[in-house]
C-alpha cells in the first residue's frame, strides 16, 4: 500500500470534528458526575462524622403530671402542665392499635432495618419532582423515636434538611442497634405527641387515650385505635375536637393501610369507616376536687420544690386532709343558722389544724371558687377572733398553770418581723388602742 493511500485511510476512519466534541463534552460530563458524587458520599461522610453520638445525648421522657392526694388516697387533682403523658407498656397496648400505628406510618417496620432503604429512594424521587421545602418522608418508626427523644427542641432540628437527615439516621442506626423492634415499638407509642385539648399536649397513647376517650388504651374499640394511629403525621390538623371532619378522613385512611397490610379485611374496615369518631375529652387533668385546698398545696410545694420540678416531676403527694372533716367544715359554714353566706354577706373561713402536729386537716370558706380565686382561710391573714381566746386562755391555765393575776408583756401593737417564725404577721387592734401594763384576768375583761 502506498504512502498516499495509507494517508487517505487515516483520513477516512478519523471522528468527524462534530463526533469529537461531543464525544469529549460526554466524558466531561461523566467526570463532573463523578466528582460530584464523590464530593456528595464525602460530604455525607463529614456531616454524619460530625454528628452527635447516641452516648453524647439525653433522651427527653416526658413525665406523668404530678398528683395530689387526701390523706385516705382520694385523688384532690393533677398539676397542670403543658404535656401530659401516661406510660404503657407495650403489653397493654392493644394488637390492633400497634397495627394500625405500623400500617400508617411505617409499614415495613418489622422488614427494614433502623432506615427504610426503599423508603427513601420513593422518597427521593417524590423530593425530585415535588416542591417540598424539606426532604419527603422516608422517616421509619426508629428515626421518629430518636427525634422526638434526642433531636426535637435542639439545634440539630432547627431546620429539617438533609443535615438533620443525616444525623436523624445516623442515631437512628445507634438506637436499633442497641434495642430491638418492640422496644422501638414501645417508645414510639409512648413518647409521640398526639394533639391538644384543654391547653394540654398528650404524649403517648396512654395520654391521648385518656383525654380524647376518657378511658385507658387497653379498652379502645378499632374505631378509636385507629383514629389515634392517625394523629401523630399531624396532631393540630387531625384533632378530633378542633377538625372532626379532617380527624374522620385520617381515620379511615389508617383502616385502608390497615387492610393493604392484612391486618384487617375490607369488610371490616368498611363497618368501621361508617361509625362515628367517638371522643369523650375529658376533664380530670384540669378539674380539682377541692379548689382552694389544691392551690394552697401547690404553692407549698413550688415554693420547696420550685415550680419546674412541681410541674413536669410527675410527683405523688400525700396530704393530711381529711375529707370528711372538709365536707363537716364547708357544712359548718354553708348551713349555719341563719342560712348560708351569700353574695354581699360577711365572708367566713374555717381552718382545722390538729394541735399534736399541726396537721392541716381542713379548709373551707364561704365564697365558692367560680365566685373568687381568693382563698380567705389562707390569703386573708385574718386572727382567728374572739372565740378563740377561750382556748388559749385554758392552754395557759391547764398546761404552764398560769395565774391570771400575771403580767406577761405591755399591751401593744407589734409589728411585722417581730415572729422570726413569721415575719410577715403583725398584731394589732381593730380600733388600733392598747391598753398598756395589764394583769391576765383585765385582758381577758377587757378583750
Amino acid at each position: 500500500m502506498s504512502r498516499r493511500e495509507r494517508q487517505r485511510r487515516r483520513r477516512r476512519h478519523r471522528p468527524h470534528p462534530v463526533q469529537r466534541t461531543f464525544l469529549i463534552g460526554i466524558l466531561l460530563v461523566v467526570s463532573a458526575i463523578a466528582i460530584a458524587a464523590l464530593l456528595g458520599v464525602g460530604w455525607v461522610v463529614a456531616t454524619a462524622d460530625s454528628a452527635p453520638n447516641l452516648s453524647q445525648l439525653t433522651p427527653r421522657h416526658a413525665n406523668p403530671p404530678t398528683e395530689i392526694f387526701a390523706s385516705d388516697g382520694s385523688l384532690l387533682g393533677y398539676v397542670r402542665t403543658n404535656t401530659i403523658a401516661n406510660y404503657v407498656s407495650l403489653n397493654r397496648i392493644p394488637r390492633r392499635l400497634q397495627q394500625a400505628t405500623i400500617a400508617i406510618e411505617d409499614r415495613r417496620f418489622y422488614q427494614h432495618g433502623a432506615l427504610d432503604y426503599q423508603g427513601i429512594l420513593r422518597a427521593g424521587v417524590k423530593d425530585l419532582f415535588g416542591q417540598s421545602d424539606s426532604l419527603q418522608g422516608a422517616s421509619t418508626l426508629t428515626m421518629q423515636l430518636v427525634d422526638n427523644l434526642y433531636l426535637d427542641g435542639t439545634d440539630y432540628a432547627s431546620t429539617h434538611n438533609l443535615k438533620y437527615k443525616i444525623t436523624q439516621a445516623k442515631l437512628a442506626e445507634q438506637l436499633e442497634g442497641k434495642h430491638g423492634k418492640n422496644w422501638i415499638l414501645e417508645g414510639y407509642l409512648n413518647n409521640v405527641p398526639y394533639g391538644t385539648t384543654n391547653g394540654e399536649q398528650a404524649i403517648g397513647v396512654g395520654a391521648a387515650a385518656l383525654m380524647f376517650f376518657n378511658r385507658p388504651v387497653w379498652k379502645l374499640n378499632l374505631a378509636q385505635m385507629s383514629l389515634l394511629a392517625g394523629l401523630p403525621q399531624s396532631p393540630t390538623t387531625y384533632n378530633p375536637t378542633v377538625n372532626p371532619k379532617l380527624a374522620k378522613q385520617r381515620r379511615n385512611e389508617v383502616l385502608q393501610a390497615m387492610v393493604q397490610s392484612h391486618y384487617i379485611s375490607q369488610g371490616l374496615a368498611n363497618a368501621v369507616m361508617k361509625q362515628p369518631l367517638q371522643i369523650h375529652p375529658n376533664a380530670r387533668f384540669i378539674a380539682h376536687s377541692q379548689p382552694y385546698i389544691f392551690d394552697y398545696i401547690q404553692e407549698q410545694l413550688n415554693n420547696r420544690f420550685g415550680a419546674n420540678s412541681v410541674e413536669h416531676g410527675g410527683l405523688k403527694v400525700y396530704t393530711t386532709v381529711n375529707l370528711q372533716l372538709q365536707q363537716e367544715a364547708e357544712d359548718a359554714i354553708h348551713n349555719h343558722e341563719g342560712g348560708p353566706v351569700l353574695d354581699n354577706q360577711p365572708a367566713a373561713a374555717l381552718a382545722t389544724v390538729d394541735p399534736s402536729n399541726g396537721n392541716i386537716l381542713a379548709i373551707a370558706s364561704s365564697a365558692t371558687y367560680d365566685q373568687t380565686n381568693f382563698d380567705f382561710p389562707v390569703q386573708a391573714e385574718r386572727q382567728t377572733g374572739s372565740a378563740f381566746k377561750t382556748f388559749a386562755l385554758m392552754t395557759l391555765i391547764h398546761d404552764y398553770d398560769g395565774n391570771p393575776d400575771d403580767t406577761y408583756y405591755t399591751s401593744k401593737f407589734l409589728p411585722a418581723g417581730w415572729n422570726p417564725l413569721d415575719p410577715t404577721w403583725s398584731v394589732h387592734t381593730a380600733e388600733e388602742t392598747y391598753q398598756g401594763v395589764i394583769n391576765i384576768t383585765k385582758a381577758t375583761t377587757v378583750s
